[in-house]
């Protein structure tokens, strides 16, 4: 009840539709979502609107528009959770060398959140090579699972089996 009060104290009805397709995103609720954020991107100067409907398609197994939706809402502003969210969508199209690059991105112009871009980076790094050996091609997946660090320890320690399984 609380947050509703909050939202709707909003003088700003664009506030408004942001913050209430967020709080319908977080409970689940992503049609819904999607459905605020659209009436958002009219303006299509509004980042914020776009990275929202891409993680709402994203959820709802729209991975190409979602991926549609990101690369749009990057012409307008580039942010540590656009580049994030985009990473992981790319993922979900099993595109992980395109993932990997908006993870090393995020990192690189936004080192706040090192540490989180840097876990998906790994982890879009080891399902590469993981993709690599089924295509039966030991020498990609050998230099993708070289280049994880040791700091993201559960996945380098995967990476680390199948380095050894490749000598």
């Amino acid at each position: 009840l609380s947050t509703w009060e909050s939202i709707e104290g909003q003088t700003n009805p664009a506030d408004y539709r942001t913050k209430h397709a967020r709080l319908l995103f977080d409970c689940g609720r992503y049609e819904e979502a999607l459905a605020e954020y659209y009436t958002l991107t009219n303006d299509e100067t509004n980042a914020v609107a776009l990275s929202g409907a891409g993680k709402c398609l994203r959820e709802l197994g729209q991975s190409e528009a979602s991926l549609s939706a990101f690369e749009k809402a990057l012409t307008i502003e580039t942010n540590y959770w656009l580049l994030y969210d985009m990473g992981k969508t790319l993922m979900d199209l099993e595109e992980y060398e395109s993932a990997v690059t908006a993870f090393e991105t995020a990192v690189l112009l936004f080192g706040d959140y090192e540490n989180l871009a840097q876990k998906k980076r790994a982890q879009s790094l080891y399902l590469k090579g993981l993709n690599d050996l089924s295509l039966g091609d030991e020498i990609s997946a050998r230099a993708s699972f070289a280049q994880i660090s040791n700091n993201t320890s559960a996945v380098f320690e995967k990476a680390e089996f199948y380095l050894l399984l490749l000598r």
